[in-house]
């Protein structure tokens, strides 16, 4: 079997932790599949990402429609400080260049391509037009935020009109693939004409690496964190949910808890150390901080920062699962989370334990809290029934699915 991937995004974070646990998972399966992946090769060539992926005998390729130079070809001009009108004016030439030339030259490049194939997979079908196969298409579909509004929006309107448009012409000519049953039921309420959608659960994206708690130490001293503290993994997005935690740490700590919250994600080095207060938090309070935002940080950094904290929180309204938990979970570190209904099918599905809370009460999630920092000692014994729960379920269990959905198609 040959399986050509192709990711024309090669996001930071999940997106790439993703591919580098499932590409080399469904390899050591079977390892007469020949796994291709194409993506824009001068953003990882010198990367960990790329050496782990060669080592494990993926084939990395470049999408030459995708080339750094012919994409910002307008983009020096614009960033030199012209005036608002300029800018716009370049910036409208930087898209339009790539509506008109580098889409059509992507799509006729992949199609092309995929001559020489068994199966196409996009791993992250978002923001591009639909792009037709010569062999049969399969597609992940990670959640369908943008077709909520949180009070904020995450998406440009620009963004918007390009979800609405392109996803639906996305799941009319793939085989898509979604990672829980709630975001099962949401393909289907949002998208009725769907016949076929396959649900394979994703194992913890960080399982593939393993840092001593000596080392996670370490990493965690150097990065000037000697103190308690409740970290989320997150990023600013509204649906996030973060500032109902800035309530809550300063509920708490009115209380007489010591206990600061970490943020790590895009964004949330703006406010690097901070005072929770009953309104939101006071920004550059460095004398008297219990909130914290690292910013982005490194795999390593992220892991062994799990790997030490007292608690990890989930707050958020919507997502297709708790990637925050499922790392702390296979860390044997405490859980406390939304009530969401992807977050509760893990509980049943992984058999892993975790304090709900109800994501817009701040005095239910600061109750939880309590609870756990007073009997740390029970939180403990549950993180480690969870770390042996999900132990059982691993990237080879999610590889295995994909592979048979490869070959079920292929019949």
């Amino acid at each position: 079997m040959k399986i050509a991937v192709f990711d024309t995004i090669l996001n930071d974070g999940g997106g790439k932790r993703f591919i580098l646990n499932l590409l080399p998972a469904i390899k050591n399966i079977d390892n007469n599949i020949e796994i291709d992946l194409y993506c824009q090769l001068d953003k990882i060539i010198n990367s960990s990402f790329y050496a782990y992926l060669h080592s494990h005998n993926v084939n990395i390729y470049n999408l030459n429609s995708l080339s750094y130079r012919a994409k910002t070809q307008f983009l020096p001009l614009y960033k030199r400080g012209f005036n608002f009108t300029l800018r716009k004016l370049h910036l409208e030439k930087i898209q339009l260049k790539i509506k008109n030339e580098i889409i059509p030259q992507l799509k006729n490049e992949i199609f092309d391509i995929t001559k020489n194939y068994d199966i196409a997979f996009f791993p992250w079908p978002f923001l591009i037009d639909n792009i037709d196969t010569f062999c049969p298409k399969v597609a992940t579909f990670h959640d369908f935020n943008f077709k909520y509004f949180f009070g904020a929006e995450i998406f440009t309107e620009q963004m918007l009109r390009q979800l609405e448009s392109q996803t639906p012409e996305w799941i009319k000519t793939s085989i898509p693939i979604v990672s829980t049953f709630f975001m099962e039921s949401e393909i289907r309420k949002f998208y009725p004409i769907i016949k076929k959608v396959k649900v394979i659960q994703l194992a913890p994206l960080s399982g593939f690496t393993v840092i001593s708690k000596e080392k996670a130490l370490n990493i965690t001293h150097n990065l000037g964190i000697d103190y308690d503290y409740i970290i989320y993994p997150t990023n600013l997005a509204i649906h996030k949910n973060i500032s109902v935690l800035f309530n809550v740490i300063y509920k708490l700590n009115k209380k007489g808890y010591n206990i600061k919250l970490l943020l790590t994600g895009a964004g949330t080095e703006n406010f690097k150390y901070a005072k929770a207060t009953e309104f939101g938090i006071e920004r550059n309070n460095i004398d008297n901080y219990d909130v914290v935002g690292l910013g982005y940080v490194t795999d390593e950094e992220i892991d062994s920062l799990i790997q030490c904290a007292k608690i990890v929180i989930s707050s958020s309204k919507y997502e297709a699962g708790c990637g925050p938990a499922l790392d702390a979970w296979i860390r044997g570190v405490p859980v406390a989370m939304s009530n969401i209904p992807a977050f509760v099918e893990h509980l049943e599905f992984f058999g892993v334990k975790a304090q709900l809370f109800d994501a817009f009460d701040a005095n239910d999630i600061v109750s939880k809290l309590e609870y756990m920092l007073n009997n740390y000692d029970k939180c403990i014994i549950d993180a480690n029934v969870s770390q042996d729960g999900i132990k059982k379920y691993t990237w080879e269990n999610t590889a295995q699915k994909y592979y048979e959905t490869f070959l079920d198609i292929l019949n």
